[in-house]
């Protein structure tokens, strides 16, 4: 009896936890499908705390256009192709070259946060 009731539990708890991410993604912004009502989409751009990038923080981008974005390595350090890069860490963003310091980004499908990190 203790192991299905065990196993009850443990299936509860990822129900619960699945529930909750549902959840949470309804009450936000998740993504859009579709382009406000300017064709407009918000990307969101992070750093590792070893660059700086342009532009940075939340801007607003053309749906389906492509966005220059650079990063540039702070004081010390140096943007290397091998082990520096852009990354999407949420939402749906086509990066050209993302191993690039300077490239572009295309967010056709809604909004989406990216990501430079530097060395």
């Amino acid at each position: 009896m203790k192991e299905v009731h065990r196993k009850t539990m443990a299936g509860l708890r990822v129900i619960s936890v699945v529930l909750v991410a549902v959840g949470m993604c309804l009450l936000s912004t998740c993504t859009q499908s579709s382009p406000g009502p300017t064709g407009k989409y918000v990307l969101t751009i992070q750093n590792n705390g070893y660059c700086t990038t342009v532009p940075s923080g939340v801007v607003s981008v053309d749906a389906g256009a492509p966005t220059t974005i650079q990063a540039h390595a702070n004081s010390g350090f140096i943007w290397n192709p091998t082990t520096s890069g852009w990354t999407v860490v949420s939402g749906t963003a086509s990066i050209v070259n993302p191993n690039q310091s300077a490239t572009t980004v295309t967010l056709s499908a809604g909004d989406a946060t990216i990501m430079a990190s530097c060395p």
